[in-house]
């Protein structure tokens, strides 16, 4: 999955944790833009940043079984709930919100 994301998208991961703590916005001017892999003879720094980027990546899959969707930005507001039956496909009903 790694090797399928965009260039741009493999440099996100060479950045500190979101929402942590930045002293200064300068230390942002030395992130990655794009990250390719390495070549042979490509430094050691080149694949220093990809092993991290790789080591920060992880891939969560998620299968629900049941959703609760609260819409709050509509008059009046709504709220559905779905479940995934036995048949695997999807029922719902609506809730009071």
């Amino acid at each position: 999955m790694f090797n399928s994301l965009s260039e741009h998208m493999k440099a996100t991961w060479c950045r500190p944790v979101p929402g942590s703590r930045l002293d200064d916005y300068e230390l942002a001017k030395s992130w990655p833009e794009k990250l390719e892999e390495p070549q042979a003879g490509d430094d050691e720094r080149t694949r220093q940043v990809w092993t991290t980027a790789l080591q920060n990546f992880a891939l969560l899959v998620i299968d629900p079984t049941e959703v609760d969707y609260l819409e709050l930005g509509v008059v009046p507001d709504r709220r559905t709930r779905f479940w995934h039956t036995n048949g695997g496909s999807w029922d719902s009903e609506l809730l009071v919100p």
